[in-house]
C-alpha cells in the first residue's frame, strides 16, 4: 500500500510516533545525491530504504543509560521504496518482497514468508511502504553507543496536580554516529504546555512535531556531532486526584540512526537486492520501468525507552515520642518554653508492618512540622510549627541515634495549631536525603494544659 509520510497527531503510542518520525525525516531528508531540490529535473530515480531497528526499554530503576551499557529488547526492520520528488513520471506496480527463512510467528503482522507489499502505481514524492516488520520477537542484545538520560523536576506532583519539567540529554559517544546524516529524534509524552529546544551552534537543524500545547513532543534533530551534548526540555502538566504526592516519570523514547556505509549506487534496471543476514533473507524492490536508477539507503535504528512510571507515595509511619520521659505528655499552652519532640529510628530488628525501617538522622529538622493530629484543612502543612533547634541521642536507650527537635510553645498557640480540644499531636514532612520513603507522619498523645 502507499502510506503517506506524515506525523500521527496524538502521542497514544509515543515510541510508534518517534519509529514513524525518524523514517519520515529519513526519507525526507536525502535526496538522491545529496543536492538534487524538487525543482531540478532528474531522470527518473528511485530509492530503497532497509531500516533496520534494536530497541530495548531502560531498566525500571534507572533514569539514565550509558553508550557502552548492553541492552536487551528486540529487533524489526522497516522497508520503503519511494519515487523521488525530482522523478518526471509515476512508476508502475511497485513492490517491496521480503523473503526470509525466519519463523514469520516471530512477527505479529506477518503470515508468510514471502511478504509483500505493492501498489499499481506510485507517483513522484510517494513512498510505499513494505511488509509491517517493525515488531518482532526476535531478541536483540546491543549497546546504545549514546549516552541518554531523563530528570523530573519536581518528581513528586503534590495533591490536586502541577506542572513537572521534564529533562532529556543525549550525547553521541561511537563512532559509528560520525556522519552528515547522525538524526537524534527523541519523544516525551504527556501533556506538554511548552519546550525548549538543544543548542544548535554547531549547524545542525531540528524538526519538531506536534507545536505545544499538545499531547506529547517529538524533536527530530538532523547532524548531530560526536561529543556533544543535546539538551530537550518539555513542561508537563501532570493530573494526580489523589490525596497524597505522585511518583511520576513520563515514557521517554530517545532513537540514534547509524548509516551502514552502503553507497548510493545508482544501479540502473527494474529491481534492486539487499541482503541482511539478521534477516536470513533479503529484500527485493521492483517497478516496470527500466528507465530509472536505484539509490539504496540501509540504516541501523538504535532506540532506548524509558518506562512511564506513576505511582501514588502515602507517608511512611514512623515512631514518635512527644516530650520523652513524661506521662502524660503536657503541653501548658499558657507558658512559653519549648516542647521536645522524639523521632525514633527503628532499625530492622525492630521494623513491623505499621512501623518500617528508617534511620530518623537522616531526616532534614526544616523539613518537619507539628501539628494538631485533627486538623486535616487544606494546606496546614506549610503553616504548621517548624522546630527551632534540633539534636541527636539515644532516646528510647536501644543503641540507636533518634532525633529530637525542640518547637516553641508560643508558636504552637500563635498559629493557632494546638487548643484545649487537642488530644494528639502529629509530626509530618518529607524524608531527607537517602531515605526512600518520600514523607514521614507519627502521632502520640498531648495533654493540654492552659488556654
Amino acid at each position: 500500500m502507499v502510506r503517506q509520510v506524515t506525523l500521527p497527531s496524538s502521542l497514544k503510542s509515543l515510541v510508534k510516533l518517534v519509529v514513524v518520525s525518524l523514517f519520515v525525516l529519513s526519507i525526507l531528508a536525502i535526496p538522491p545525491n545529496g543536492t538534487v531540490t524538487a525543482q531540478q529535473q532528474q531522470p527518473l530515480t528511485l530509492q530503497a530504504f532497509s531500516f533496520r531497528i534494536v530497541k530495548a526499554p531502560v531498566p525500571v530503576n534507572s533514569d539514565a543509560v550509558g553508550p557502552s551499557d548492553v541492552l536487551s529488547g528486540k529487533r524489526g526492520w522497516r522497508f520503503d521504496l519511494q519515487n523521488t520528488d525530482g522523478s518526471p513520471v509515476p512508476v508502475t506496480n511497485a513492490t517491496i518482497r521480503v523473503e526470509s527463512s525466519l519463523n514469520p510467528t516471530l512477527f505479529p503482522d506477518i503470515v508468510s514468508f514471502p511478504a509483500i507489499e505493492s501498489t499499481a502505481s506510485l507517483a513522484p514524492g510517494q513512498t510505499l511502504a513494505g511488509p509491517r516488520m517493525e515488531n518482532s520477537n526476535l531478541p536483540a542484545s546491543f549497546t546504545p553507543g549514546y549516552a541518554a538520560s531523563r530528570a523530573m523536576n519536581p518528581m513528586l506532583v503534590p495533591p490536586g496536580g502541577g506542572s513537572q519539567t521534564v529533562t532529556v540529554r543525549v550525547r553521541p559517544v561511537y563512532p559509528r554516529y560520525d556522519y552528515p546524516r547522525a538524526h537524534i529524534v527523541v519523544g516525551i509524552a504527556g501533556d506538554v504546555t511548552s519546550t525548549s529546544n538543544p543548542d544548535l551552534s554547531a549547524g545542525e537543524t531540528l524538526d519538531m512535531s506536534p507545536t505545544p500545547p499538545s499531547n506529547g513532543a517529538v524533536w527530530m534533530l538532523h547532524g548531530a556531532k560526536i561529543g556533544k551534548d543535546y539538551v530537550f526540555t518539555a513542561v508537563l502538566q501532570v493530573n494526580n486526584g489523589s490525596v497524597n504526592p505522585l511518583l511520576h516519570k513520563p515514557i521517554v523514547t530517545v532513537e540514534m540512526t547509524s548509516h551502514r556505509g552502503v553507497p548510493l549506487d545508482n544501479i540502473p534496471g527494474r529491481s534492486i537486492i539487499t541482503n541482511d543476514a539478521d534477516l536470513q533473507g533479503r529484500i527485493i524492490y521492483s517497478v516496470n520501468e527500466e528507465s530509472g536508477v536505484w539509490h539504496r539507503i540501509v540504516d541501523d535504528y538504535f532506540v532506548v525507552e524509558f518506562a512511564q512510571i506513576a505511582r501514588e507515595m502515602p507517608p511512611v509511619n514512623v515512631r514518635v515520642d512527644i516530650k520523652p520521659g513524661s506521662d502524660p505528655n503536657s503541653i501548658n499552652l499558657n507558658q512559653k518554653g519549648l516542647v521536645a519532640v522524639a523521632i525514633l529510628t527503628v532499625s530492622p530488628g525492630q521494623a513491623t508492618p505499621q512501623f518500617p525501617v528508617i534511620d530518623a538522622t537522616s531526616l532534614n529538622p526544616q523539613n518537619i512540622r507539628i501539628m494538631d493530629a485533627a486538623d486535616h484543612r487544606p494546606g496546614i502543612f506549610p503553616n504548621g510549627a517548624a522546630p527551632v533547634r534540633s539534636a541527636t541521642e539515644d532516646v528510647d536507650g536501644d543503641g540507636d541515634l533518634d532525633l529530637v527537635l525542640h518547637f516553641e510553645t508560643q508558636d504552637l498557640v500563635d498559629k493557632g495549631l494546638f487548643d484545649k480540644d487537642t488530644t494528639r499531636a502529629r509530626v509530618y514532612g518529607p524524608a531527607g536525603p537517602g531515605v526512600p520513603p518520600t514523607r514521614v507522619t507519627g502521632t502520640d498523645s498531648v495533654n493540654i494544659v492552659g488556654r
